[in-house]
């Protein structure tokens, strides 16, 4: 015959610890695995550019200067010149611009400030500014001449910055000029 052995297990509370230790031990290193990995993710997202809003307001009568509303969305001052913005025609074509100048009052009612001078922008953060832009569409002859009647035009806005040098974009501005005037 053959003799049977007994064989004796784990106790219950051994076996209960034991998984209770292995499951801790998994969490642990589950937790530092997706911890690494999200952390890495973070570092690594680019900064974004703050914005601002333009908008057209209105043309003078001798189609010289545009006045447009800028809408300040970045946390800082945003400044720039004459040199940063450019306007042109459907065709392409680009204007002179003679001079730009932010409003420090309110915005004429004809529309038409006595005079533009050419200076810095500066829109304060979270702020909006009237800005007026001149512009000659024939430089070459002796006093502003207006842009075309009854085309369309687009002011943009390149290489703009904060006060703290961060780029900022700002959205051009399409308008169309009368056809008559």
């Amino acid at each position: 015959m053959k003799t049977v052995r007994k064989l004796k297990a784990v106790s219950p509370v051994i076996a209960t610890l034991l998984l209770i230790a292995i499951s801790v031990a998994a969490g642990i290193i589950l937790y530092v695995f997706v911890s690494g990995f999200t952390g890495s993710l973070t570092a690594v997202a680019p900064p974004t550019a703050a914005s601002a809003q333009a908008k057209f307001v209105c043309l003078n009568p001798a189609r010289t200067r545009i006045t447009i509303e800028i809408t300040n969305g970045s946390p800082a001052e945003i400044r720039f010149t004459k040199a940063e913005i450019a306007v042109r025609d459907g065709t392409g074509k680009f204007f002179t611009i003679t001079n730009a100048e932010d409003l420090d009052t309110s915005l004429p009612t004809t529309c038409d400030p006595t005079s533009v001078t050419n200076e810095d922008i500066k829109v304060a953060a979270g702020a909006s500014e009237f800005v007026v832009i001149e512009v000659d569409a024939d430089p070459a002859t002796t006093g502003l001449q207006g842009l075309p009647k009854g085309q369309t035009f687009t002011i943009s806005f390149v290489n703009v910055s904060d006060a703290n040098g961060n780029p900022v974009t700002i959205g051009s501005v399409t308008f169309k000029t009368p056809t008559v005037g």
